[in-house]
C-alpha cells in the first residue's frame, strides 16, 4: 500500500498479505517466461481493484476529515458563544452590583454660579469659578470597587470648592484594578495644571497607590481614603507625600489592617496619618450603606467635612 496512503488514512493495514503481483508502490512485476496473456490480465485486474480501493479509502478520509473540521468548528463556535454571552451576564452583573448615588450626590453634579462642572467620557470634573488665582493644583480621584463614580460628586466637589481642579475618573467595570493608569489621559488633557495628587477611596486607593509606585513622577503627592498598598506596590523608600485617612470604625479598612500595612509607607513625617474617631468605610461617598461596614457614630456630613479639610490641607503643601 503507497506510504502516503498508510499516512493519511484513518485506516491501518495489519500484516497485509504479501501478493507475488503488488509491489509495495502497486507496480506490477514483470511477465514471467511462459505466463499466458490471461494470468497477465488477471494481475493487471488485481492491481486495478488495489488502485480503486485506495481512491475510495482516500475519498473516505478527505470526507471524514471535512466532518471532523466541521464539528470542530462547531464546537470553537458554541465556545465562543457561551464564553460571550457569560461576559456580557457578568459585566451586567457588576454594573447591577454597584452602589448608587444618592439624590445628594447626583445634585452635587450641577453647574452653578460657584463651580463648573465638566462632565467626559474620561472624568467628571469640578473647576471653581471666581477664585481670583490661577488654578495650578489637580487632585485625580478613583471611586471605590463597584461603587458609581457619581457617588463621591459631593465630597470631591467641596474640594474643589477651595480653589483646586478635582477630576473623578471613571474606571472600567466600576474596578479600578482593570486599569491602575486609567488617570493619564486626564493629565494630558489638563497640561495647565502644574501639580496634581492622585487618591482615591477604598480599591480606588489602593490602584492609586499602585500608579505611584509605577511612575512616581507624574504626581506630588498620594491621598489613601481607607486604602493602604500592599507589599507589590512598596512605597516605602518613595520620595512622594502621603495622606492617609481612615475610621476607627470601618469595617473593611480597618485600624489593624491599616496599621499593619503602614511599613509600605513612607514613614512620617513624609505621611500623615489622620483617623477619623467614629468614621466608617463607606460615609467618604454618598451611596448608602456597605456590607461588612460598621454604622458610624459620626454623621455623613462631619466626616466628608473632616476628609475635606485634611485633603485641602494636604493639597496646599504641594509644590
Amino acid at each position: 500500500m503507497p506510504k502516503w496512503l498508510l499516512e493519511n488514512s484513518l485506516f491501518t493495514l495489519q500484516n497485509p498479505p504479501q501478493s507475488p503481483f503488488v509491489k509495495g508502490d502497486f507496480t506490477l512485476t514483470p511477465l514471467t517466461k511462459g505466463e499466458n496473456v490471461f494470468a497477465k490480465q488477471e494481475r493487471r485486474g488485481i492491481n486495478d481493484s488495489f488502485q480503486e480501493g485506495s481512491k475510495t479509502l482516500v475519498r473516505s478520509n478527505r470526507s471524514i476529515g471535512h466532518i471532523n473540521f466541521r464539528s470542530q468548528l462547531s464546537k470553537q463556535t458554541k465556545t465562543f458563544a457561551t464564553f460571550f454571552v457569560m461576559s456580557v451576564v457578568s459585566v451586567f452583573l457588576l454594573f447591577s452590583c454597584a452602589s448608587q448615588p444618592t439624590e445628594v450626590a447626583t445634585d452635587a453634579l450641577q453647574s452653578d454660579a460657584l463651580m463648573d462642572v465638566e462632565v467626559t467620557s474620561t472624568f467628571i470634573g469640578f473647576r471653581p469659578k471666581l477664585t481670583g488665582k490661577e488654578i495650578r493644583t489637580g487632585y485625580l480621584f478613583y471611586p471605590g470597587g463597584l461603587v458609581d463614580e457619581r457617588a463621591y460628586a459631593p465630597l470631591c466637589r467641596a474640594i474643589a470648592a477651595q480653589g483646586f481642579f478635582v477630576a473623578i475618573v471613571p474606571v472600567p467595570f466600576k474596578l479600578a484594578v482593570f486599569d491602575p493608569f486609567v488617570a493619564n489621559p486626564v493629565i494630558r488633557e489638563n497640561r495647565y495644571i502644574r501639580f496634581w495628587a492622585i487618591g482615591g477611596h477604598s480599591l480606588g486607593g489602593a490602584m492609586a497607590a499602585r500608579f505611584v509606585y509605577q511612575d512616581s513622577t507624574a504626581c506630588k503627592g498620594l491621598i489613601l481614603y481607607a486604602a493602604y498598598p500592599d507589599g507589590s506596590n512598596d512605597l516605602s523608600k518613595r520620595g512622594i507625600s502621603v495622606l492617609s485617612i481612615s475610621g476607627s470604625l470601618d469595617g473593611l479598612a480597618t485600624p489593624m489592617t491599616i496599621e499593619n500595612n503602614k511599613k509600605y509607607l513612607p514613614a512620617p513625617p513624609q505621611t500623615r496619618y489622620v483617623v477619623l474617631e467614629g468614621a466608617n468605610h463607606a460615609q467618604y461617598g454618598n451611596y448608602g450603606k456597605q456590607n461588612r461596614d460598621n454604622d458610624a457614630t459620626m454623621s455623613y456630613s462631619e466626616q466628608q467635612r473632616r476628609t475635606v479639610e485634611e485633603t485641602v490641607r494636604f493639597l496646599n503643601t504641594l509644590k
